[in-house]
């Protein structure tokens, strides 16, 4: 017996859409996650007319389904990692890795875990 789809219950759908206050463009979700029965993890696209002062790169909103006042808050990105990129092209540049919750640093670039024999 396999899961059935419910649009009631599909968190994209109920996700909506934002609306660009300075331009008026539609930014539509492109990933959604329930946290609990009530709330939304929404991912959105940016769509911005160009010279938008509110261009930016995808960002996350934490959707209450069951609020009256749909103004919702921005869920701030994850602390960026401390290391910098060894080798390539980008050598020498900032990682762009988020920083692991018991560090300043991402998996990779950890320095207790350069310490590990392997």
């Amino acid at each position: 017996m396999g899961s059935s789809w419910c649009p009631a219950h599909d968190p994209l759908i109920l996700a909506g859409f934002l609306i660009c206050g300075e331009c008026d463009e539609v930014s539509y979700p492109v990933d959604a996650e329930w946290i609990d029965v009530t709330q939304i993890l929404v991912a959105f696209e940016q769509a911005h007319a160009p010279r938008c002062p509110h261009q930016r790169q995808p960002h996350l909103v934490l959707v209450d389904t069951m609020s009256a006042d749909q103004s919702v808050p921005l869920v701030p990105q994850p602390r960026r990692c401390k290391g910098t990129v060894g080798s390539g092209p980008r050598r020498d540049q900032p990682c762009r890795n988020p920083a692991a919750a018991w560090s300043r640093y991402c998996a990779h670039h950890d320095p207790a875990r350069k310490d590990v024999p392997r």
